[in-house]
């Protein structure tokens, strides 16, 4: 399996005209993104750089690898910004519960205790949706 690590150095060395200035925008040594290619090139087996005087190109297999790695590489991104999201609180569920007298006239819980948990939800998640109305859980039972 293709390292993650690899593909990303891959694109940057695509988006600049040399190593040193894709090491520049990844924050690696030139010799560390060169090291990173050879192993990639090593790895699948084919040359993915042409190199040269004034720089390197991308091979034909550089280019279709760059051109399938780039979607790869933003869902991982997606990826971990939505598991950063989930662990902030910044999305998830969450579930309020009361008794029916708290409020029967409104589907809003409107318990004075709920209410501070409320505001903190709504400033998290300006747009909460709900899924059913209080009174299609039935009553609670205590067992």
């Amino acid at each position: 399996m293709l390292d993650a690590r690899r593909l990303r150095v891959l694109c940057a060395v695509a988006d600049h005209p040399t190593l040193s200035a894709a090491a520049d925008a990844l924050s690696y040594t030139p010799s560390a993104v060169s090291q990173q290619i050879v192993a990639l090139e090593r790895e699948i087996g084919v040359r993915v750089l042409h190199r040269g005087p004034r720089g390197v190109r991308l091979t034909a297999a550089g280019q279709l690898l760059v051109e399938q790695a780039r979607p790869i590489l933003s869902g991982l991104q997606a990826a971990e910004a939505s598991v950063i999201a989930l662990d902030g609180l910044s999305r998830g569920r969450l579930a309020l519960a009361s008794f029916a007298t708290a409020g029967r006239r409104s589907s809003r819980v409107r318990s004075p205790a709920s209410a501070p948990a409320i505001r903190r939800s709504r400033s998290r998640s300006p747009r909460p949706t709900r899924r059913r109305p209080w009174h299609a859980y039935g009553p609670v039972r205590w067992t």
